[in-house]
Protein backbone atom coordinates (compact mmCIF):
# COMPACT_ATOMS: atom_id res chain seq x y z
CA UNK A 1 0.00 0.00 0.00
CA UNK A 2 2.73 2.18 0.82
CA UNK A 3 4.68 1.97 -2.56
CA UNK A 4 1.29 2.08 -4.72
CA UNK A 5 0.61 5.57 -2.01
CA UNK A 6 4.57 6.67 -3.31
CA UNK A 7 3.87 5.90 -6.95
CA UNK A 8 -0.07 7.57 -6.93
CA UNK A 9 2.10 11.05 -5.34
CA UNK A 10 4.44 10.90 -8.56
CA UNK A 11 1.77 10.19 -10.89
CA UNK A 12 -0.57 13.27 -9.53
CA UNK A 13 2.51 15.81 -9.50
CA UNK A 14 3.06 15.91 -5.68
CA UNK A 15 -0.56 15.18 -4.13
CA UNK A 16 -1.20 18.49 -2.31
CA UNK A 17 -2.41 18.38 1.77
CA UNK A 18 -4.64 15.64 1.14
CA UNK A 19 -2.04 13.32 0.08
CA UNK A 20 0.57 14.00 2.65
CA UNK A 21 -2.01 13.65 5.68
CA UNK A 22 -3.07 9.98 3.84
CA UNK A 23 0.67 9.02 4.05
CA UNK A 24 0.82 10.28 7.53
CA UNK A 25 -2.29 8.44 8.99
CA UNK A 26 -0.70 5.17 6.71
CA UNK A 27 2.98 5.76 8.45
CA UNK A 28 1.25 5.95 11.78
CA UNK A 29 -1.59 3.09 11.07
CA UNK A 30 1.20 0.69 10.22
CA UNK A 31 3.53 1.54 13.29
CA UNK A 32 0.75 1.00 15.55
CA UNK A 33 -0.11 -2.43 13.83
CA UNK A 34 3.04 -3.40 14.04
CA UNK A 35 3.66 -2.48 17.93
CA UNK A 36 0.08 -4.51 18.68
CA UNK A 37 1.83 -7.57 16.97
CA UNK A 38 4.71 -7.03 18.96
CA UNK A 39 3.21 -6.53 22.15
CA UNK A 40 0.44 -8.84 21.96
CA UNK A 41 2.06 -11.87 19.97
CA UNK A 42 6.05 -11.92 19.13
CA UNK A 43 7.03 -10.89 22.56
CA UNK A 44 4.92 -13.12 24.49
CA UNK A 45 5.58 -16.27 21.93
CA UNK A 46 8.91 -15.72 23.01
CA UNK A 47 8.83 -15.29 26.59
CA UNK A 48 6.63 -18.42 27.03
CA UNK A 49 8.90 -20.90 24.52
CA UNK A 50 11.73 -19.26 27.53
CA UNK A 51 9.74 -19.87 29.88
CA UNK A 52 8.66 -23.50 29.07
CA UNK A 53 12.52 -24.29 28.51
CA UNK A 54 13.74 -22.79 31.90
CA UNK A 55 11.18 -25.23 33.67
CA UNK A 56 10.35 -22.81 36.07
CA UNK A 57 6.49 -23.10 37.04
CA UNK A 58 5.72 -19.71 38.17
CA UNK A 59 7.06 -18.21 34.82
CA UNK A 60 5.25 -20.77 33.31
CA UNK A 61 1.95 -20.16 35.01
CA UNK A 62 2.21 -16.38 34.35
CA UNK A 63 2.57 -16.51 30.98
CA UNK A 64 -0.08 -19.34 30.85
CA UNK A 65 -2.66 -16.70 32.56
CA UNK A 66 -1.08 -14.60 29.61
CA UNK A 67 -2.90 -16.78 27.19
CA UNK A 68 -5.57 -17.30 28.32
CA UNK A 69 -6.51 -13.70 29.27
CA UNK A 70 -4.99 -12.54 25.80
CA UNK A 71 -7.74 -15.58 23.78
CA UNK A 72 -10.86 -14.19 25.76
CA UNK A 73 -9.91 -10.27 25.01
CA UNK A 74 -9.08 -11.80 21.50
CA UNK A 75 -12.43 -13.33 20.87
CA UNK A 76 -14.67 -10.66 22.38
CA UNK A 77 -12.96 -7.94 20.36
CA UNK A 78 -13.43 -10.10 16.81
CA UNK A 79 -16.98 -10.29 17.36
CA UNK A 80 -19.72 -7.65 16.00
CA UNK A 81 -19.91 -6.33 18.62
CA UNK A 82 -16.18 -6.04 19.26
CA UNK A 83 -15.55 -4.74 16.19
CA UNK A 84 -18.04 -2.03 16.50
CA UNK A 85 -16.34 -0.93 19.69
CA UNK A 86 -12.35 -0.94 18.06
CA UNK A 87 -14.26 1.74 15.54
CA UNK A 88 -16.07 3.62 17.90
CA UNK A 89 -13.44 4.52 20.50
CA UNK A 90 -10.52 6.98 19.01
CA UNK A 91 -7.31 5.83 19.66
CA UNK A 92 -8.88 1.64 20.24
CA UNK A 93 -5.28 0.96 18.82
CA UNK A 94 -3.10 2.44 21.24
CA UNK A 95 -5.41 0.76 24.26
CA UNK A 96 -5.03 -2.33 22.67
CA UNK A 97 -1.09 -1.67 23.01
CA UNK A 98 -1.85 -0.88 26.34
CA UNK A 99 -3.56 -3.74 27.35
CA UNK A 100 -1.25 -6.22 25.74
CA UNK A 101 1.84 -4.52 28.14
CA UNK A 102 -0.77 -4.96 31.32
CA UNK A 103 -1.40 -8.36 30.72
CA UNK A 104 1.95 -9.38 30.58
CA UNK A 105 3.89 -6.99 32.38
CA UNK A 106 4.77 -8.90 35.75
CA UNK A 107 4.50 -5.69 37.72
CA UNK A 108 0.69 -5.27 37.07
CA UNK A 109 -0.29 -8.81 36.42
CA UNK A 110 -3.12 -8.56 34.28
CA UNK A 111 -3.11 -12.25 33.02
CA UNK A 112 -3.23 -13.20 36.31
CA UNK A 113 -6.36 -10.75 38.05
CA UNK A 114 -8.47 -11.40 34.63
CA UNK A 115 -7.93 -15.02 34.92
CA UNK A 116 -8.89 -15.03 38.43
CA UNK A 117 -11.70 -12.44 37.74
CA UNK A 118 -13.10 -14.67 35.16
CA UNK A 119 -12.97 -17.69 37.34
CA UNK A 120 -14.40 -16.81 40.47
CA UNK A 121 -17.68 -15.62 38.39
CA UNK A 122 -17.53 -19.09 36.40
CA UNK A 123 -18.04 -21.97 38.33
CA UNK A 124 -18.14 -25.43 36.92
CA UNK A 125 -20.96 -27.66 37.37
CA UNK A 126 -19.27 -29.75 40.74
CA UNK A 127 -18.77 -26.98 42.85
CA UNK A 128 -15.13 -26.55 42.09
CA UNK A 129 -13.57 -23.33 41.42
CA UNK A 130 -12.31 -22.56 37.97
CA UNK A 131 -8.79 -21.62 39.42
CA UNK A 132 -8.28 -24.90 40.76
CA UNK A 133 -8.36 -26.59 37.69
CA UNK A 134 -6.03 -24.06 35.99
CA UNK A 135 -3.56 -25.07 38.85
CA UNK A 136 -3.91 -28.71 37.44
CA UNK A 137 -3.93 -27.74 33.75
CA UNK A 138 -0.11 -25.80 34.65
CA UNK A 139 1.27 -29.19 36.00
CA UNK A 140 0.08 -30.67 32.44
CA UNK A 141 1.37 -28.35 30.38
CA UNK A 142 4.52 -28.47 32.63
CA UNK A 143 4.81 -32.05 31.95
CA UNK A 144 3.88 -31.92 28.33
CA UNK A 145 6.58 -29.62 28.30
CA UNK A 146 8.98 -31.88 29.26
CA UNK A 147 8.17 -34.60 27.58
CA UNK A 148 7.98 -32.46 24.10
CA UNK A 149 11.51 -30.57 24.80
CA UNK A 150 12.64 -34.23 25.27
CA UNK A 151 11.68 -35.59 21.93
CA UNK A 152 12.62 -33.12 20.26
CA UNK A 153 15.75 -31.75 21.72
CA UNK A 154 18.77 -34.65 20.86
CA UNK A 155 20.93 -36.75 23.45
CA UNK A 156 24.17 -35.73 23.12
CA UNK A 157 26.46 -38.87 24.32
Amino acid sequence: QFLYFIGEKKRRGGGGKGGEKRGENMIFDTITTLLVLITGFVYPCFMTLLAVEGGEKREVTHWLHFWIAKGFITLLLSSPAGSFLLWLVPGSVLLQIGLNVWLWHPTFEGGRTSVDALGNTLNNPHGLRVTTRFKEYTEIFLEFSKVAQACLVPKQD
